[in-house]
């Protein structure tokens, strides 16, 4: 262990930037195995698991500084563990720091000044893919057990990042979170896509104070905050000038193992960083910048929904009917959300439901409920409580719930909407599932509501 900590040191000595000039974080889905980004990857995490646990560079320290797995959290390191942000707006700031400091110290070891962290890009959906790379078993520092080689994510279940382009302190459906922890107040970004591929990809990736132990987590978390700065960049929405939050500062390790102290305002802009992205996203249906989103309710159950094993169905009666229909002979500009209101449950259920407008057919669905949070702490048991799950209709599901409900197509004026839930598996939608029991999940009432922009002048 003495020799790998002067081989790092050494290493950084040798490999010391006079200047940190702009390289592009990559895709990685399709690279090759052998491509210099994972080679690497794979080189610094040898190297990092070599040196001390008590080095702040150590695998072991690194992984501990998101969450730490124990009984006793150590609260005087110099480095704190355990230190992760996750529902507030510090999130994305919060892991932008991190990935940024893991990337140096990946340069480092791998003595490659060029290494920027590929992104894991997962937004299309559909059947998601883990990079060839981390699947091989036989490869002792990529691959995990238990984590999925690949999964199932409906879309839609991945367009929430930009369904609101504010980023309100004070909505339950800002883009990054509310200044506090609340369950309510996490943000879209954390609540979609973030959230849907650590549950589904199973293993490590599961859990919070473990995720980080799983190479894949900073792949991942390369594309979070490639939305970040994809919905940054493009100017549709503002960070928030709150000074809490602009000057708030964490703490990380450097190079040569010692603390080091940035804040949020030092790392808004990534080329500041020395990186930036091979390409962003381009959201669409977002209301211009300055003005400002209503939900307006449409359509509405308000009674205590017990889930089990079975597909339920659930009448939806309209509250805004003229405006549902107005709104949906425009689908194409039409913003629609499910409100899934007071999720509760006694253990996991170990499955989750859709939330479907055609019965069990499920070609006009809402997306997934899930009855899974990382925890609040960072080593302690899961949130069996959640106040709003918001799914966010995707473009060409609120195209077909706009032809589900003319009245041609049914022969009749509906009073309002059908929803099914139907049980499904986590991970691969069409395997077998069973719920675990005495878990109970329950649903306290649904809400459709409608997005309406109103632009200040």
């Amino acid at each position: 262990m003495v020799r790998a900590a002067r081989y790092a040191t050494l290493c950084a000595v040798a490999c010391l930037l006079h200047g940190q000039p702009v390289q592009p974080r990559v895709c990685a889905n399709h690279l090759a195995v052998d491509s210099r980004q994972i080679r690497d990857l794979r080189t610094a995490i040898q190297k990092m698991n070599a040196l001390p646990d008590a080095d702040c560079r150590s695998w072991h320290y690194q992984t501990a500084i998101h969450g730490f797995q124990g009984e006793d959290l150590p609260t005087n390191d110099p480095v704190p563990k355990a230190q992760c942000q996750h529902g507030n707006y510090f999130f994305l700031p919060w892991h932008r720091m991190y990935l940024h400091y893991f990337e140096r110290l990946v340069r480092r070891f791998s003595c490659d000044d060029t290494f920027r962290i590929p992104y894991w890009d997962w937004t299309a959906g559909g059947r998601v893919k883990v990079p060839d790379a981390f699947n091989y078993s036989t490869d002792p520092v990529l691959y995990v057990q238990g984590r999925l080689p690949e999964f199932d994510i409906d879309p839609q279940d991945l367009k929430g990042e930009f369904a609101n382009p504010f980023y309100s302190l004070k909505s339950p459906f800002g883009f990054g979170g509310g200044p506090v922890y609340d369950d309510s107040e996490q943000g879209v970004l954390f609540t979609t896509g973030h959230y849907e591929v650590h549950l589904n990809a199973k293993g490590w990736l599961q859990t919070i104070a473990g995720s980080a132990q799983d190479p894949l987590f900073f792949l991942l978390h390369a594309n979070v905050d490639r939305l970040w700065e994809s919905w940054a960049a493009g100017q549709y929405g503002r960070n928030p000038p709150d000074a809490n939050w602009v000057n708030k500062s964490f703490t990380f390790c450097t190079e040569i193992g010692a603390p080091e102290k940035k804040t949020v305002s030092q790392i808004l802009g990534t080329a500041a960083l020395g990186y930036s992205y091979d390409r962003l996203e381009t959201p669409q249906h977002l209301a211009p910048i300055g003005g400002r989103v209503r939900w307006v309710r449409v359509s509405a159950a308000n009674k205590r929904l017990v889930l089990g094993s079975e597909a339920m169905h659930v009448e939806l009666p309209f509250t805004q009917e003229k405006l549902l229909r107005q709104a949906l002979e425009k689908p194409d500009a039409a913003n629609l959300r499910l409100d899934v209101n007071n999720l509760n449950w006694r253990t996991d259920p170990n499955v989750r439901y859709e939330a479907c407008f055609d019965s069990t057919e499920c070609k006009v669905s809402a997306g997934y409920v899930n009855f899974f949070l990382f925890a609040a702490g960072h080593h302690h048991e899961a949130v069996k409580r959640v106040p709003v799950e918001p799914l966010f209709l995707s473009a060409e599901t609120v195209r077909r719930l706009a032809d589900l409900i003319r009245p041609e197509s049914t022969g009749t004026k509906a009073p309002g909407l059908h929803l099914t839930l139907v049980p499904r598996a986590i991970g691969i939608a069409g395997d077998p599932f069973e719920l675990a029991p005495g878990s109970e999940p329950t649903i306290g009432s649904l809400e459709l509501s409608l997005a309406e922009v109103l632009v200040n002048k």
